[in-house]
């Protein structure tokens, strides 16, 4: 499998630079996003063991300690007081072993306030991670304790507390299960696309419940899951539970769905609402997304990895490689009876924008509108009415390149495309990564809400029924911002265009 595979390329060039086989990359600084979270320096990936802890987002992550290429994984750690500005802190779970390594996959924390696990000092609380490690031929779920609030662990003695004798199985997400007072485990088995759950009362001996696959969605494999409970838009006493999975090794590299069901502490049952299951983000680089714990309930906020399998080592950044969406905020929209999850990036981003224009109200027809930019990260909020028009959209522009987010409306489709930018990155497969696009059926009206930071695109519509996550890799900064509308009018509404600011507010 792609994403597990022992990348020796840093090997290879810890033994080569002096015969200069390996040459010193070019820092890419101007590329690194401001709100956005990116490691000072190395690859990252997956996030994992999100929880809100003594006023802190502890955000721990697959981290390369050694490189900029997938490799010895380990586990990462930052912290922020809002989800934006975050501090890097030292390396909390380290691979072991050198001949026969052993990595620390993905997996979760959670705050054992009444000593469940008797791992805890004093009867006190403490902060237990629940991860894979992986070795060549096996692949088991261990725990590990801080008696620091996460910024220090010691792997439990007995590891690993789940072990079927597995190369595929792995990325464990641990709750607490209320109505049945019991630790609940969601683990993936990626080779055959499948979703365990398991129980404890302890989080030490664990017993197998059920199974979850669909058959629909049986392409790639799967891994990374997330379980929770949301409430519906409008009636916050009634909501349903949400299965998020990571899909890799697919025609589209990789990506994420979700499911909506019923979960009563043993078996995840889907809903049968059309289709089997809903994509998360119709971009090409969102992947592992899970949401943090320890936040009141109907506070459900994820953060995915911004990166695509099919091309994540090529990605033209150093030292660092690897970056994580902006946090979104959950809800789910109930709409004759089928569910849908909206994403709306998490309020706080509203402390470092600052407006640099606002507009009421432009009229397009086949003559351009430009809007001077001069901007790396902002965030263009905007509307279109009365759309007549074939299409009608934006093109963030450099001097010679260019950025489409647009609305077909003679498709039906939502689109953001990629192929005017440089695709150094993309390699062979370019022409399969530059249009990322979702059918949303005809509509005289259209919203985006578009937050560009260096290197990242991520945008929002339909009031975030819709989002489109793309990574971008411009030469130069946004000049300008060009509206237009193709064989036929609209009106372009409420544009607000607002700078990003870096630092703690």
């Amino acid at each position: 499998m792609f994403k597990r595979r022992i990348n020796r390329a840093i090997f290879l060039c810890s033994v080569l630079l002096s015969a200069n086989y390996c040459k010193e990359k070019k820092s890419t600084e101007n590329l690194r996003p401001q709100i956005h979270f990116t490691s000072q320096k190395n690859w990252i990936n997956d996030p994992n063991g999100l929880i809100f802890l003594n006023g802190n987002y502890h955000m721990f992550f697959q981290h390369n300690p050694f490189g900029n290429d997938w490799g010895h994984m380990s586990w990462g750690h930052a912290i922020s007081k809002d989800l934006y500005h975050w501090k890097e802190k030292p390396i909390v779970l380290r691979e072991k072993g050198s001949i026969y390594p052993r990595m620390k996959f993905s997996g979760s924390t959670v705050w054992d306030s009444q000593n469940t696990s008797g791992l805890c000092k004093k009867n006190s609380a403490c902060l237990i991670a629940v991860y894979t490690e992986w070795t060549l031929l096996n692949q088991t779920q261990n725990l590990a304790v801080s008696h620091d609030g996460g910024f220090s662990f010691v792997e439990y003695r007995d590891n690993p507390v789940i072990d079927e004798n597995s190369w595929s199985f792995r990325d464990p997400k641990v709750f607490w299960h209320h109505k049945t007072a019991q630790w609940i485990m969601v683990v993936a088995k990626p080779s055959a696309s499948k979703i365990a759950f398991y129980a404890s009362k302890n989080l030490i001996n664990w017993t197998h419940l059920s199974d979850f696959s669909a058959i629909k969605s049986s392409e790639g494999i799967w891994e990374c899951p997330d379980l929770f409970y949301l409430p519906t838009v409008g009636n916050p006493t009634y909501g349903k539970w949400i299965l998020l999975t990571s899909v890799a090794e697919t025609v589209r590299g990789s990506y994420m769905q979700y499911f909506v069901g019923d979960f009563d502490g043993k078996n995840f049952k889907k809903e049968p609402s059309p289709g089997d299951a809903k994509i998360l983000d119709y971009g090409y680089d969102f992947y592992a997304a899970i949401s943090w714990e320890n936040l009141p309930p109907a506070n459900r906020v994820i953060v995915g990895w911004m990166n695509n399998w099919e091309y994540a080592n090529s990605l033209p950044t150093y030292p660092w490689k690897g970056t994580m969406s902006v946090p979104r905020k959950l809800s789910l929209l109930s709409i004759n009876g089928d569910y849908r999850i909206l994403q709306t990036p998490e309020p706080q981003i509203e402390k470092y924008k600052r407006k640099i224009r606002s507009i009421d109200k432009i009229f397009l027809d086949e003559k351009k509108i430009r809007i001077p930019l001069n901007q790396s990260s902002f965030v263009l909020e905007s509307q279109f009415s009365k759309i007549t028009a074939e299409e009608v959209g934006v093109m963030l522009k450099t001097a010679d390149e260019a950025v489409v987010v647009a609305y077909n409306r003679k498709t039906g489709v939502i689109l953001v495309d990629r192929g005017k930018m440089e695709k150094v990155w993309l390699a062979k497969k370019k022409n399969l990564f530059t249009i990322s696009e979702v059918f949303i059926g005809r509509h005289d009206k259209i919203d985006f809400n578009i937050i560009v930071d260096k290197s990242t695109i991520e945008v929002f519509a339909l009031d975030g029924q819709v989002v489109l996550s793309n990574m971008v890799f411009p030469k130069e900064i946004f000049s300008h911002i060009e509206f237009y509308a193709n064989k036929g009018s609209a009106n372009a509404t409420k544009i607000v265009l607002s700078s990003i600011t870096r630092g703690s507010p």
